[in-house]
């Protein structure tokens, strides 16, 4: 069974090579195409046309676009990120200075969404039709439709602007990380609750629930060990990627309270049109996002047979 499933996780590895092809290729398109150039943005509005140009074919801009993709493709082959044209340092360099605080938050969110969101669904399906139930779902979907920026924006206005309890930006200490990690963890709780709701009460309606609770068994042990078990497949499944999607989700977060991680870092990039910064966070966001989605998979499949059974066979 072992060699079979690494057949099939073989498979998997070698299909993210195209989907990390496709994005570089997508990126890197859309970097072409937008205005100005790295010389300009970096020397400034001042400087000469000449020294601009000669910046600018220093970085190799100048070259036709088919030229400049192959060259980074075969660069990227071989490790190689590019240097930022900004600091003219390694963008290794720069995106390892930046990630763990990136790592840090994302960990901490899908944390404090995990401990909100699945209590609140279990809650939501146990009493379900109650004012309790209609309680949970409302403000589960109060927090699924608030954007993260007008959440954050409001966070600093009430507890840093008007209470004066937590400070509005930095990662000095664990106060710096409350309102970052809340921001990142209450909407994603809100897609964790209505997941577990839903997934409780589909289990809820089978036969066998009604067959346990038609034996008498206690309330607590149907819902724990023969409703809970079974709804447990599509909420690990989202557990692990929700984590993948926090750490492209800081973004905005980052930016919003001065963070100092990759979500800064790629704005800034993007701003200075910095291209081998934003090809290196892009390529690592979605290259890590397709890690976690197999995590899934192989986790899902360890838990359930039928499902193991399937990737066999495509294995």
């Amino acid at each position: 069974m072992f060699s079979e499933m690494n057949k099939y996780i073989a498979k998997r590895l070698v299909m993210m090579i195209p989907i990390v092809l496709g994005v570089t290729f997508l990126v890197f398109f859309i970097m072409s195409l937008l205005p100005g150039d790295p010389g300009r943005m970096i020397l400034g509005m001042g400087a000469k046309a000449e020294d601009v140009a000669a910046y600018n074919h220093r970085l190799g801009v100048d070259r036709p676009f088919l030229v400049r993709l192959v060259s980074y493709i075969g660069d990227l082959m071989h490790g190689d990120f590019g240097i930022s044209y900004r600091s003219m340092r390694p963008v290794s360099e720069e995106i390892a200075a930046c990630f763990p605080y990136t790592l840090k938050l994302a960990f901490a969110g899908s944390i404090v969404a995990y401990l909100i969101g699945i209590p609140l669904g279990l809650f939501s399906a146990i009493h379900q039709n109650s004012p309790l139930d209609f309680g949970g779902t409302f403000v589960s979907m109060l927090l699924a439709s608030i954007p993260q920026f007008w959440l954050g924006l409001m966070m600093i206005l009430l507890f840093s602007l008007h209470w004066k309890i937590l400070p509005t930006s930095g990662i000095g200490s664990f106060r710096n990380y409350i309102m970052p990690v809340l921001v990142t963890a209450l909407p994603e709780a809100a897609i964790m609750s209505r997941l577990t709701r839903t997934s409780m009460l589909d289990c809820i309606s089978q036969d066998y629930v009604r067959t346990a609770r038609a034996k008498g068994l206690p309330r607590a042990k149907v819902i724990w060990k023969h409703t809970f078990k079974n709804a447990l497949l599509p909420i690990i499944s989202t557990l692990i990627t929700s984590f993948g999607v926090s750490l492209g989700g800081t973004v905005v977060v980052e930016n919003i309270f001065s963070i100092p991680g990759i979500g800064n870092l790629l704005l800034t990039a993007i701003k200075a049109k910095d291209v081998p910064i934003v090809m290196a966070c892009t390529i690592l966001l979605s290259l890590i996002y397709c890690i976690f989605i197999l995590l899934a998979d192989i986790a899902v499949a360890g838990i359930d047979p039928r499902i193991r059974q399937i990737y066999l066979k495509k294995g």
